[in-house]
This record gives C-alpha cells, sequence and structure tokens, in this order.
C-alpha cells in the first residue's frame, strides 16, 4: 500500500518515480489532476461498458485557483501566458464540469466532490511550509487546518458527506449479502 501511495505522490520536481515490479510509476497529475471522467469510465469498461457500474463518484478537491493570461507590460505579458499554462495543466475543474455532464449533476450516477471553494486552499502552494512569526499568526499547517474545519461546518457539505457515507455502508453490506463475499474480504 505505501507504495501505491508513495506512486501516487510522485509529482515531477518534487519526487522521484518508484518502480513496483518492473513497472516505473510517477503523478499523472500534470495535465490530469482530477482522474475521476477517466476512472468513471475505466470502470464503466471494466464492466462491459455499463456507466451504470459507477455505484458512486467521489472527487476530493483541494480549492480552485483563479487565473488570467492577460497581463499588461512587455515582460509581463509572456510572463502571463507561462503562468497560466501551468494552471491549465494542473486545472481540476474542468473534469469536475465533465462529470457533471455525464452523472447529469450526480442524478443519473451518484457523484460528489468537495472542494473548499473560496476558503484560499488553492492558493497555498504544494512545497509551501510557513511557520508562525512577525506577521503570521498561523502556520501553514494551522491555516489548512482552519479552511478545512469551515469547509466542513457547512450544513450543505455535512449532508453530502452524510449521503456518502450511507452509500458506501449500503454498498458494503449488498458486497455482504452475496456468495463471493470471502473472495471480496479477504482478496
Amino acid at each position: 500500500i505505501w507504495q501505491v501511495a508513495r506512486a501516487t505522490s510522485a509529482a515531477p520536481t518534487y519526487f522521484n518515480t518508484i518502480k513496483i515490479g518492473e513497472d516505473e510509476y510517477g503523478d499523472g497529475g500534470f495535465g490530469e489532476n482530477n482522474p475521476s471522467t477517466r476512472i468513471f469510465f475505466e470502470v464503466s469498461q471494466m464492466n462491459n461498458n455499463l456507466d451504470s457500474a459507477n455505484t458512486l463518484s467521489l472527487s476530493i478537491g483541494t480549492g480552485i485557483t483563479r487565473f488570467t493570461r492577460f497581463q499588461e507590460g512587455i515582460f509581463n505579458k509572456p510572463l502571463g501566458w507561462l503562468n497560466a499554462a501551468k494552471k491549465v495543466s494542473t486545472d481540476c475543474e474542468t473534469a469536475h464540469h465533465r462529470m457533471g455532464l455525464i452523472t447529469n449533476g450526480g442524478r443519473k450516477y451518484p457523484y460528489y466532490r468537495f472542494n473548499p471553494l473560496e476558503r484560499g486552499l488553492g492558493k497555498i502552494k504544494l512545497d509551501e511550509w510557513k511557520p508562525r512569526g512577525f506577521w503570521r499568526t498561523e502556520s501553514t499547517q494551522e491555516e489548512i487546518e482552519r479552511i478545512t474545519r469551515e469547509y466542513l461546518s457547512n450544513p450543505d457539505v455535512n449532508s453530502e458527506l452524510d449521503e456518502v457515507a450511507e452509500a458506501m455502508v449500503n454498498h458494503r453490506r449488498a458486497k455482504a449479502a452475496t456468495p463471493r463475499w470471502a473472495a471480496y474480504a479477504l482478496g
């Protein structure tokens, strides 16, 4: 399990790829930071192309960042294009909107996305770590915890979390009632 977790976090420029068996793995986030649509269609394909095999799709975001490619000035204009290209390559919201269309907003196939939209989490850089200081009232970790607590205190978010938990429990109970439960549970 640690190897799989390590492979999924092998973000270029931060961690090297990892070799598991004969295959080498790295983070697929560059260009597809939110793989929800890819997973949806892969599950369908594994189940005779039945989209209904997707009994629950869950996407967990890290906050939205807004960007623009339009900048003023001779040096800022190309810099704006470069920054926009970096943001587009790690965009997660396009896949989220596609999932909304595929699942009819979660009404056709259950789909949930938890993402602290306007809370500022997306402004924290991947490698940012700042301690409390004279100008900072909280460390980076404290800021992340505060933003997460604020997001989770929203009654609508709590309601959706309850729905996801109920769906997961019902799915497990349905599997446990089948003769193949031992194979599911024990591998």
